[in-house]
């Protein structure tokens, strides 16, 4: 049992690293769009 979940992990490992990669980066962009939707109008009025 553990070799099969150290097979498992591992493959996983291998597949969740780029799957995280790509989510915090989709995050970073969309928190990225609001600041800037937010802080649009201050740099407008200012």
């Amino acid at each position: 049992v553990c070799v099969l979940e150290r097979q498992i992990f591992d493959f996983l490992g291998y597949q969740w690293a780029p799957i995280l990669s790509n989510f915090v980066h989709i995050i970073i962009v969309i928190l990225g769009l609001f600041g800037t939707i937010q802080y649009r109008p201050r740099y407008i009025t200012g």
